[in-house]
């Protein structure tokens, strides 16, 4: 069953939400303090965490954002009494929150929310492990280029030969420096700049000089172009042996 975490200070809302979705398929827990909420979710894999924005002696979107970093795949909502549009811009740009709610909000919109957040999870979910599998093969073409190098027999005339990355070659591959595979796996894990920067403690320009440089070598032009060729390559993968 499905994770929710709800983070409030106040209690009655708290008890309010436990009692209208007490029926809803999904498990959840109401804390109301972040602190608490932090003890959970390092405890426990949550799909989904609720959190309001005003918390006492607590800024909402600086829990949300750390929430962000560490479990990046959990699915964010706000739900909160007000929210100003600078906060709303910060909330949905930088934290990527999936939806942010005002209060009072009627359980059947609410739960619909959670419904669709979910799915989004879900979703996530799966990107990821297409991602994961994208990367090892990527890891493995390295692996391979080691061993190859390592074992080269004069008689050998099929070291020259590669296998395709979906779209691309191992020889296009290897050209890519240590730094600029690091980045391109961290981008097929979905995460953004500013995090693949924090990752590699580099600076958000120096991601994008690599990715700049990774698109000139495989020849793409765009993120999305790069991701459709990992995905690509772990359809054919799971689905032709051959």
């Amino acid at each position: 069953m499905a994770k929710v975490i709800f983070v409030d200070d106040d209690e009655f809302l708290l008890e309010g939400l436990s009692l209208s979705l007490r029926k809803a398929p999904f498990d959840f827990y109401t804390v109301s303090t972040t602190a608490k909420a932090l003890e959970h979710l390092e405890k426990a894999e949550f799909d989904i965490i609720v959190s309001d924005i005003h918390l006492t002696g607590v800024n909402g979107l600086d829990f949300l954002e750390e929430c962000r970093l560490r479990w990046p795949d959990t699915i964010r909502i706000i739900l909160s009494g007000q929210i100003d549009t600078a906060s709303s811009i910060k909330a949905i740009n930088e934290i990527q929150v999936f939806k942010i709610l005002t209060k009072p909000c009627p359980p059947k919109t609410l739960l619909a929310c959670l419904t669709d957040a979910l799915g989004e999870y879900q979703l996530v979910l799966g990107r990821r492990d297409l991602m994961n599998i994208a990367i090892n093969h990527l890891q493995g073409v390295s692996n391979d280029k080691k061993h190859n190098d390592n074992n080269t027999s004069p008689h050998s005339s099929d070291t020259d030969k590669t296998e395709p990355f979906c779209g691309l070659s191992q020889q296009q591959i290897q050209e890519l420096s240590t730094r600029e595979k690091e980045v391109l796996e961290r981008l097929l894990l979905g995460y953004r700049t500013p995090r693949i920067a924090a990752l590699l403690h580099i600076s958000p320009h120096t991601v994008r000089n690599h990715l700049k440089s990774i698109f000139n070598k495989l020849g793409v032009h765009s993120q999305q172009e790069l991701i459709e060729l990992a995905t690509c390559h772990t359809y054919i993968t799971k689905n032709n042996p051959y």
